[in-house]
């Protein structure tokens, strides 16, 4: 009898086969280069918001600042699109009867769904803070940064917290993709799941 990891090895290469994983993959790297190559042609930056008026001094300002907008509107889609088709989409396509009937137990197939799901949001995230990082760097230096409480961090620690930012949204980012499970599951519909929880 399969386990967990057996499974969760066939729900990572289903998402493999599907376009959606690489549409959100696709947007949580294509929005920092966007965002960057929009303040290198531009002298002002989004002041308003935290670390936005550290933009063109260092590099490590652009993944906390894309942090904040993504953290509104791209991440809990890039999330809710894997999360409210991973259940429903074996609905849709009748196979879900086809896998509860194999030699695993159903705990073991939601388990396998929801780490695949997890895993998908972790890799999302982790590609938009590479790639902003990245460019953001490129652009424009790797140089202290001051924090929100105007104390200035250096290059090696500022790093660090950067990461540690990114890892601490994992948080409430996780709590979307949970919730676009269970609507998955509840209303076997990848359309309503998505809409749902992005609403919710």
């Amino acid at each position: 009898m399969p386990g967990i990891a057996t499974i969760y090895r066939w729900e990572l290469r289903k998402l493999r086969a599907q376009k959606r994983t690489y549409l959100g993959l696709g947007a949580a790297a294509v929005v920092p280069i966007i965002f960057v190559v929009a303040l290198v042609t531009q002298s002002g930056g989004p002041n308003d918001v935290a670390f936005g008026r550290y933009v063109h001094d260092t590099g490590l300002a652009i993944p906390l600042v894309l942090l904040l907008f993504g953290s509104v509107w791209m991440f809990p889609l890039i999330t809710a699109l894997v999360a409210g088709d991973i259940v429903a989409a074996e609905d849709r396509h009748d196979t879900l009867k086809t896998i509860l009937t194999r030699s695993v137990e159903r705990q073991q197939i939601f388990a396998a769904k929801v780490l695949a799901a997890f895993s998908y949001a972790v890799l999302a995230i982790l590609v938009t803070g590479v790639v902003a990082l990245t460019a953001g760097i490129l652009a424009s230096g790797f140089n202290p940064i001051t924090s929100l409480s105007g104390t200035q961090v250096s290059a090696s620690s500022g790093l660090g917290l950067v990461w540690a930012s990114l890892g601490i949204y994992l948080l409430p980012i996780l709590s979307i993709a949970c919730i676009g499970l269970l609507f998955s599951t509840v209303f076997r519909n990848s359309g309503a799941a998505i809409v749902g929880t992005l609403m919710f």
